[in-house]
């Protein structure tokens, strides 16, 4: 005696299910952005793509060890769960601010976070785009920008001290003039 059952829809199923992780996983691989899923609660990255932590110099073994206070460098573990509270009550938000790398050399980064509640428990997705080339040329600009600021008023002055002289010298003429006649 035996139970036959047909399991053909289960594993239609459980094919259809792995071709989309396959294509999820394409997309998230192929991204030029680092991608990651932040436990709401520990701030741990569940998951990542390679962008991740090797733009932060780190192997996956290591990053996957990480919480978001080993990365970031701008804000202390206070000010971090002050951010993430607002952003899991306000179901995300976008920010820039500094990561450190493996290495203790920082970049410059725009992070986009957005809240996913799995299985009941909020998580937080969070893409960051390197903007370290962007804020350097932003800076460089704004040393140019003060620089003309320098020499419009060298300038201005140079011009002010001219227009003096030239008034003076004209004076003086006029006042030579007006005693020959």
């Amino acid at each position: 005696r035996g139970i036959n059952r047909d399991i053909t829809l289960r594993h239609e199923a459980e094919e259809a299910l792995r071709a989309r992780e396959q294509i999820f996983s394409a997309i998230v691989g192929q991204a030029g952005d680092a991608i990651a899923l932040l436990d709401g609660d520990t701030l741990r990255f569940i998951e990542f793509n390679d962008v991740a932590c090797q733009g932060l110099g780190y192997s996956r073994a290591e990053f996957a060890r990480l919480v978001v206070s080993d990365i970031q460098a701008e804000m202390d573990r206070e000010r971090i769960q002050a951010v993430t509270d607002r952003l899991l009550s306000s179901g995300g938000g976008d920010f820039e601010t500094r990561h450190r790398r493996k290495d203790g050399s920082l970049v410059d980064v725009r992070v986009s976070n957005r809240v996913v509640t799995i299985a009941g428990h909020n998580h937080l997705t969070s893409i960051w785009t390197d903007i370290t080339e962007r804020k350097a040329k932003d800076r460089e600009l704004e040393q140019h920008r003060l620089h003309l600021e320098e020499l419009v008023a060298e300038r201005t002055s140079e011009l002010a001290s001219a227009t003096l002289a030239a008034e003076t010298a004209n004076k003086t003429k006029s006042a030579f003039l007006a005693n020959m006649s």
